[in-house]
């Protein structure tokens, strides 16, 4: 698996270079917590995330890890069509990626993801930003106890996400996301998750964030409940 994330590092790296400079690149570093409720374990979760965007590409690569799970994500977009300069107070980008997951819950299960995603994203010269998402998705799950009767078990899903966030002049920052997966979490379609939160940019390259993860069980075709809520405090240095 190693080896994977390193092949499609370099891939999404080079497919965006294309000659072109760093627009900017960021560290981040992650401290979380889980409600205990359903099979959602409760234990503190560290994480870390290295991103950059470089010519009409974006890369982000990071791993999370607690005492009952392990995590590494990489994910990678390019925008072959992109305005990088306002027209009417509004930009856009349109292009497509993907993503590579594999969480290991220790004495439980392994979990394997593979998501290939559309992408459209708006921004306004007053700090809005939209981005939506739509594609697909394969998981490879084994699960130890039964592994050796059934093997790997494979499931296809559908891919949704929205995200919108509002920077003001001061600072400030409230985002929301809406979707099937989050960074380090990737749910069989629908079972959605929900983000909600707040940040402020200090004056140079430092943002700190809060937020709030809900994540939903069956939404549409049982009666929908709570999986797990997860309360995340995030710092980020930009350079």
């Amino acid at each position: 698996m190693k080896r994977i994330l390193s092949v499609f590092a370099l891939a999404a790296f080079v497919s965006a270079a294309e000659g072109e400079s760093f627009k900017s690149r960021f560290l981040q570093a992650d401290f979380s917590y889980a409600t205990e409720r359903g099979i959602e374990r409760s234990s503190p979760a560290f994480s870390a995330e290295f991103g950059m965007a470089l010519g009409k590409g974006e890369f982000a690569l990071g791993s999370q890890f607690s005492q009952d799970f392990l995590d590494f994500t990489a994910r990678g977009f390019y925008f072959p069509r992109m305005k990088d300069s306002f027209e009417g107070g509004w930009k856009s980008a349109f292009g497509f990626g993907g993503t590579l997951h594999r969480q290991m819950q220790f004495g439980i299960a392994r979990e394997d993801d593979f998501i290939l995603d559309l992408v459209y994203r708006i921004q306004s010269e007053r700090g809005f930003v939209l981005s939506l998402m739509l594609g697909g998705g394969l998981k490879s799950a084994d699960v130890y106890a039964v592994s050796d009767d059934v093997g790997n078990l494979l499931d296809g899903s559908l891919e949704l996400a929205l995200d919108a966030g509002k920077k003001f002049a001061c600072g400030a920052e409230a985002y929301f996301s809406w979707g099937c997966h989050s960074f380090y979490r990737y749910r069989l379609f629908f079972s959605p998750i929900y983000v909600f939160g707040i940040g402020y940019n200090f004056p140079g390259a430092l943002r700190v964030s809060w937020e709030t993860e809900v994540r939903i069980t069956d939404q549409i075709i049982t009666a929908p409940y709570v999986g797990s809520v997860i309360f995340r405090a995030a710092a980020r240095y930009s350079f």
